[in-house]
């Protein structure tokens, strides 16, 4: 197993669990990492935090749920772990900058879609840095230091 697969199973287990009260001690133990060393790997693969990629992801099935259904707004943030409406409107209002009321008569809707860990496994890195790794094999050369 690699990284890549460590986060997958990380992934995975957080979309199952995206309407549960999970820290990243139970996502970390999940991709069988130690919580400090698997919050450096999975910023440094996807370009987020996991509590960033937990927050986006809840935000956006709130978002789902908002539009398709007709649920109260109270209802759909404690469905999502929001202890209380106004963190839910503060974080909502962050992610997409309008109330949840408003979103719901918008016509445009932006979505965070689940990280497709697969398609990462070449090196670029979905933040917006396209950074592609590369190994390359030199001739044996000699350091000296004081």
């Amino acid at each position: 197993m690699d990284y890549y697969d460590h986060i997958k199973l990380a992934v995975n287990f957080m979309e199952k669990h995206l309407r549960d009260d999970i820290h990243v001690e139970d996502v970390s133990k999940n991709a069988f990492q130690s919580r400090w060393h698997f919050q450096r790997i999975f910023r440094y693969v996807t370009g987020y935090s996991v509590y960033t990629y937990l927050k986006k992801r809840r935000l956006t099935e709130a978002g789902n749920d908002l539009i398709l259904g007709k649920d109260k707004i109270i209802d759909i943030a404690l469905k999502y772990q929001y202890t209380t409406p106004e963190s839910f409107l503060r974080a909502f209002r962050s992610e997409f900058g309008v109330n949840p009321s408003e979103y719901r008569k918008h016509s445009e809707h932006r979505n965070f879609s689940k990280l497709e860990i697969d398609s990462l496994r070449d090196g670029i890195r979905i933040d917006g840095t396209r950074i592609k790794t590369q190994i390359v094999t030199k001739n044996e050369f000699v350091l000296m230091g004081k």
